[in-house]
């Protein structure tokens, strides 16, 4: 009668063990995970998607009034075609306002600093016509990149946040795909 009733106990905890469902996936960025394709990705986006080409989705992120330190910011979706279906590799953020100053650029990467720590590398490039400055993070999920770049044109300044994956495969050809 004990192996009977322990026989059961096992066959109802296997059964309630197996029903439940796995835990959701974790997003690498936003409320998206790299290797989505761009239907999931629209279907997950609550801004305003003002266009979408083949390889990159545009987001207007004003409209969910996301801003980044004190800054709107444009979001660009990158895909990339990985057996011939696209999936996402890539999300940057620009700022969207005409003049971008260096203290901007500061401001930013003291907010990711405090988020993911001190970055794992921060590197500042300069010749005749343009100098830069760049810090990246990788973080601890081994999933993602995050680089602050921050371009100087003799004439224009332009800040992006890059949010890429580190998945191979995914980014067999991505570097085709940047504007």
């Amino acid at each position: 009668m004990k192996a009977l009733f322990l026989t059961i106990v096992i066959l109802l905890l296997t059964l309630v063990g197996c029903s439940s469902k796995p835990a959701p996936l974790e997003p690498d960025v936003r409320n998206v995970r790299w290797g989505m394709t761009m239907n999931e990705v629209k279907a997950s986006e609550t801004a305003f998607i003002k266009s979408d080409t083949v390889t990159v989705i545009n987001v207007l992120e004003s409209t969910t009034n996301e801003i980044i330190c004190g800054n709107n910011v444009v979001i660009r979706y990158y895909f990339n075609d990985v057996y011939n279906v696209y999936k996402l590799t890539e999300l940057r953020y620009t700022l969207s306002r005409k003049f971008v100053y260096e203290s901007d650029y500061f401001a930013i990467k003291n907010a990711l600093s405090v988020k993911y720590g001190k970055p794992d590398s921060d590197t500042s490039d300069k010749s005749i016509y343009v100098s830069s400055k760049t810090a990246t993070w990788k973080l601890k999920n081994n999933r993602t990149v995050i680089e602050l770049k921050l371009w100087d044109f003799s004439d224009s300044k332009s800040i992006h946040i890059d949010y890429s994956t580190t998945d191979t495969v995914l980014t067999k050809v991505v570097d085709t795909l940047i504007l």
